[in-house]
């Protein structure tokens, strides 16, 4: 009983003695520093995100993670943006994780039968909340905690750290301090494996991303670790404007700390709080914090520019700029006045009127005739993805479109248009093979992944039809890469909600979507061999009057699509060609059907059984082996109804009606 006395009264006089400090003096568990390695080219890494978040959710407070862009996935590379630091490849290559990415240490620990290897600190996703749980029950000998300011004046950071020994600690520690920065937007692959960090036009949110260690690789030496010793320091660092060209926000920076044994074992950190600050007298510092976002409808005729300012600073504005430019017009402008300490405002331009076509907004808080505004960040234009709007008129049922009639590269086709919000290059009309026949490219070769773009056709009218269907033909193949090859995407959908909703008619990716072998070289198709007919019936829709079809490419970094004969029709048969002329006997039919052709010899036929819906409810080939031959098709498991038999020779198409009645 006299030692638990003697303890309470250890800790009250060492409260007292430090009784303008922040740290905590009493003992506490160790939090987590989950520090994880991966990179922008790391498939797996957005569904480490998602795993460590979740278990930064469920212990806030206790688990900082620090997301740290190093090894052969984050590597400067053409095309990708680099989130590298000076420090990173050093840091994981002290967990010996075998190049095995995403990786992830708690706590510099060693977790026998977790890592990837004997001694390793390293772990797969899958173990990360094990180990961390672990970590969590732990008793930790040191407490450690910080204030940060940055004055948006000047961009100095000061970091103001406190440690308290509650228990003797090792002649080794370390302080480190951490400078990660959030909403960093970017490439990521597979980023729809964390859904919540995809933003509306498709990047990535990075979170939590290391960009700089204040205390250098390694951090700096505590000299006095024994029980009841207190340290502090306070360490500055002016923010630049950007790393690797990445700009430094500083409204979206976190300082983490943490207490490490050499540069293993992490006993324990804490994230710092954070206030704003100018070093000049009644300056105030604005931020541009959001503007207007593309609308999901295709028929809107109005839209309401917006424009949220925030000013995170202690001091009020008098006045400020804002202002818009749309689709490369004059600037539209407001001045605004008297925004407050520690708050925001969003402003509504007056409603403008739009026509169909694509529409790029580009918006700017404006500080240059106020001397009063700092510019915090390194730019305040917002430029959000453009949005594309269809005519209001109704077109007839039919489309057609062969793209014929259009000059290569061009980029606009008629009772439509080609969806390019992310500005992706190689989307345009384009030479079908070697000769001059023309069709539309999808030039994934060149495109970023987990980027798209669509061809999108105005409204159809399909309420006067009986049996609508859509045909099409494309051709794809991946690029050579990996297990499977790369995950090219090809959706195909309708909506009759100006495209608030969407209902698939057709989804293939990879392997399934391929017409011909793989190639790590350029695609493009040298024969009709290269090309796959799609039939989908539309019946579900034919008493819809405004009936959108979308073709949206998904893109892996694989290989080239090309899109080609769209047609919507009152019927499966369309673009009868005489070069076929087959015959039908008996018809109707019972349990089986004799086919006739002439003129096609040593033609390989392919033929395709419909039934009203637009379903291929029977497939196969046949090759004449004269100019005037027969073959039979077996129809014994085909219901009764009527159909339609549609055959193709690679250049001609003919289609037959035929009954069934057993």
């Amino acid at each position: 009983m006299k030692k638990v006395s003697f303890f309470i009264l250890f800790f009250v006089l060492m409260t007292d003695t430090f009784c303008q400090t922040f740290v905590s003096t009493v003992p506490e568990n160790k939090n987590v520093i989950l520090e994880e390695y991966g990179g922008v080219r790391c498939g797996p890494c957005a569904d480490g995100h998602k795993i460590a978040n979740a278990f930064e959710a469920a212990n806030p407070g206790d688990v900082i993670i620090i997301n740290v862009h190093a090894g052969g996935y984050a590597a400067p590379a053409s095309g990708y943006p680099n989130y590298t630091t000076s420090f990173g490849n050093a840091l994981v290559n002290q967990t010996n994780n075998g190049g095995y990415y995403p990786t992830g240490t708690a706590n510099r620990h060693v977790f026998p039968g977790l890592g990837w290897s004997a001694g390793a600190t390293g772990m797969s996703r899958g173990q990360w909340t094990t180990a961390g749980n672990q970590i969590l029950a732990q008793s930790s000998y040191v407490n450690v905690a910080a204030k940060s300011t940055i004055d948006l004046a000047s961009r100095e950071l000061t970091v103001v750290v406190e440690a308290f020994y509650t228990g003797n600690g090792s002649n080794t520690n370390r302080l480190n301090v951490a400078l990660l920065q959030n909403n960093i937007e970017g490439f990521q692959l597979s980023a729809s494996a964390n859904p919540s960090q995809v933003l509306p036009n498709g990047n990535y949110n990075h979170m939590k991303m290391l960009r700089h260690l204040l205390t250098g690789q390694w951090g700096q030496t505590i000299s006095n670790t024994s029980q009841g010793s207190f340290y502090t320091d306070t360490i500055t660092y002016t923010v630049p404007q950007s790393l690797n060209s990445v700009p430094y926000d500083l409204f979206n920076l976190d300082v983490v700390v943490f207490i490490a044994e050499s540069t293993q074992e992490i006993i324990s950190g804490s994230i710092s709080s954070m206030e704003y600050s100018t070093s000049q007298p009644g300056i105030s510092s604005l931020i541009l914090d959001s503007a207007s976002l593309p609308v999901n409808d295709y028929c809107i005729t109005s839209y309401e520019p917006k424009i949220t300012v925030r000013n995170n600073n202690n001091t009020s504005t008098a006045n400020y700029d804002i202002s818009y430019i749309y689709n490369g017009g004059s600037p539209v402008s407001i001045t605004e006045t008297n925004l407050g300490q520690n708050s925001s405002r969003t402003t509504i331009f007056p409603s403008i009127n739009i026509t169909d076509g694509e529409h790029k907004f580009e918006f700017n808080l404006d500080d240059a005739n106020n001397n009063s505004i700092i510019d915090a960040t390194s730019t305040d234009n917002y430029n959000p993805p453009i949005f594309y709007t269809i005519p209001n008129n109704i077109v007839d049922f039919e489309i057609n479109e062969g793209f014929q009639s259009y000059q290569v590269n061009s980029t606009s086709i008629n009772k439509g248009f080609l969806e390019n919000s992310d500005e992706l290059p190689n989307f345009k009309i384009s030479n079908r093979g070697n000769g001059s026949t023309r069709s539309l490219l999808f030039g994934i070769y060149d495109w970023p992944k987990d980027v798209s773009a669509s061809l999108v056709f105005d409204n159809i009218n399909l309420s006067n039809t009986t049996s609508p269907s859509l045909k099409f033909s494309y051709a794809y193949t991946q690029r050579v890469g990996g297990t499977f090859g790369s995950q090219d995407r090809l959706i195909v959908e309708a909506s009759y909600s100006c495209g608030k909703t969407w209902e698939t008619l057709f989804d293939k990716s990879g392997n399934e979507l391929r017409t011909t072998s793989p190639r790590n070289s350029y695609f493009f198709p040298t024969s009709n061999d290269d090309w796959e007919d799609v039939w989908k019936g539309l019946a579900a829709w034919s008493n819809e009057d405004d009936v959108i079809i979308r073709f949206r490419c998904v893109s892996d970094n694989g290989n080239n699509l090309f899109l080609d004969d769209i047609q919507v029709a009152d019927a499966v048969g369309m673009e009868e060609n005489t070069k076929i002329s087959p015959r039908v006997f008996p018809n109707p039919a019972e349990n089986s059907a004799t086919i006739e052709l002439q003129g096609v010899e040593g033609k390989n036929i392919k033929f395709e059984l419909y039934n009203i819906l637009g379903e291929i409810v029977f497939t196969g080939n046949y090759k004449p082996t004269s100019n005037f031959d027969y073959f039979h098709i077996d129809l014994s498991l085909i219901k009764n109804g009527i159909y339609n038999l549609v055959f193709k020779d690679g250049e001609s198409l003919s289609t037959k009606k035929l009954q069934i009645v057993k």
